[in-house]
């Protein structure tokens, strides 16, 4: 097998990583850097069946993670139970601008950062 004219020997095992897979701009548009959850609402039917054929968040096929659909069934309500309860804020605008978002092996993170956390 030949892929971008470079030759697979039989029994060869490829991988991909899934970070690399999530900002590629030819699937996911040339502002696949920045935070747009509207892109959902905004995409036709067939571009969203791409994504969700591109989406390697608990792996892919015969590895696929066994526990997807109750870890997405409790990411889905877990932010709408946090926000129905409170109202969280940035401690100050100082500590806004310093906030960072941080990437370490895969995983994406915000540090250096303070909230405030008020009970609706």
């Amino acid at each position: 097998m030949t892929i971008n004219g470079h030759f697979i020997p039989e029994g060869m095992e490829l991988t991909s990583s899934s970070w690399v897979v999530h900002r590629d701009a030819s699937v996911w548009g040339v502002d696949v850097e920045e935070f747009r959850p509207e892109r959902w609402t905004e995409a036709s039917k067939e571009t969203i069946l791409e994504w969700e054929k591109c989406d390697m968040s608990f792996g892919y096929g015969s590895r696929v993670c066994l526990g997807q659909y109750i870890a997405l069934m409790e990411l889905y309500k877990a932010p709408f139970e946090f926000f129905k309860a409170y109202e969280p804020r940035f401690a100050s605008k100082e500590v806004e601008k310093k906030c960072q978002f941080r990437n370490v092996g895969g995983l994406g993170y915000y540090s250096d950062f303070e909230i405030c956390i008020k009970q609706r």
